[in-house]
């Protein structure tokens, strides 16, 4: 975020600003209070006008709200036990019917026939097409949730805001945040924080360098920290950003190669493995690439047997009278 706030103090000079305490908005000071701001037109947040008449315009219509309605008091009668009431956002591009449990504050969707938590319910999950409660909704399996760094979910929360007309979401890896481009291939592009553009093809960025630069003066200080504890490791900054981030890598002699180490332990970095390890998604591609070497030599010994296997022979009538006897050939005078 503090690129972000760099980027608006150029766009609104005249302006005192800083981050936000939780670190996801832009705060501006008014008087002697700091509120929150619009970062796409300046004003006061709950007082813009422009981006009121965008979330009008998304808001839901009369139709859908009714429907929404009689199924949220069918559901009440059929479980009046149940805390339910509608999703405050659309879920996989409708609304939903979530119930909320007495000792969690949040609130969970339920499938409609049997009135169980939806992730759990392995009946609904298997036939989403005949269970799905709109005609828009998108038919999709639930996915493995995945772990994501704050600082990612805090640039994201601020780019949604910023850039309301963009389709937005976090990579699969969970450490950038992509954009969708129609037509495109790919069709998901990482994109900078600042511009919204291809971190790629935004000349912004390349010319003036200062999101690097900030990058590598954060990674300064605890390079020279490994450098304090491992002091017999020859030990410098990755040339290139990987992932948006510069790592600490390690130059061996017997190779002369480098190889990205990890922070807490100074190890090599995909070896570091196991519960407390830095690299936990090593033990998964590891047991992927076995069971596709598993698959692989299956696969090979069947077509070994198959080239081996002897075309089977039947025994005449004549000869064949018990199961003990064997097929002699006769000699004729």
């Amino acid at each position: 975020m503090q690129t972000v706030l760099k980027d608006l103090q150029t766009k609104f000079p005249d302006f005192h600003l800083r981050v936000g305490k939780r670190g996801t908005s832009i705060q501006r000071l008014v008087g002697s209070q700091w509120v929150k701001m619009c970062v796409k037109h300046g004003s006061d947040y709950h007082r813009c006008w422009q981006c009121k008449r965008l979330r009008a315009q998304e808001s839901p219509n009369v139709p859908e709200m009714m429907s929404i309605q009689n199924l949220l008091q069918e559901m009440k009668r059929r479980f009046p036990s149940y805390n339910l009431k509608i999703s405050s956002r659309r879920i996989e591009g409708a609304y939903r019917i979530v119930r909320n449990y007495g000792n969690d504050p949040k609130s969970y969707r339920i499938c409609l026939p049997h009135g169980r938590l939806f992730k759990n319910c392995k009946q609904c999950i298997g036939s989403l097409p005949t269970l799905t409660e709109g005609e828009n909704a998108p038919v999709r399996r639930t996915a493995v949730r995945r772990l994501v760094p704050r600082k990612i979910q805090q640039t994201f929360r601020y780019m949604r805001e910023a850039f309301p007309n963009a389709k937005l979401r976090i990579g699969p890896t969970g450490k950038a945040i992509q954009k969708k481009i129609t037509g495109g291939n790919p069709l998901w592009v990482k994109v900078c924080a600042m511009h919204c553009k291809s971190i790629h093809s935004c000349k912004v960025c390349r010319r003036n360098g200062d999101y690097r630069t900030h990058k590598r003066l954060e990674m300064e200080p605890v390079l020279l920290g490994m450098k304090r504890r491992f002091p017999d490791y020859n030990l410098k900054l990755t040339s290139r950003l990987v992932l948006g981030e510069y790592h600490i890598v390690r130059t061996y002699k017997e190779g002369g190669r480098t190889y990205r180490v990890c922070i807490p332990h100074g190890r090599l970095y995909k070896q570091c493995t196991g519960p407390n390890g830095c690299n936990q998604h090593a033990d998964k591609v590891r047991k992927k690439r076995n069971f596709e070497k598993k698959r692989k030599r299956d696969v090979q010994r069947q077509k070994v047997r198959k080239k081996r296997r002897v075309q089977g022979f039947t025994l005449s009538h004549t000869n064949h009278k018990s199961g003990n006897q064997r097929n002699e050939p006769c000699d004729k005078k």
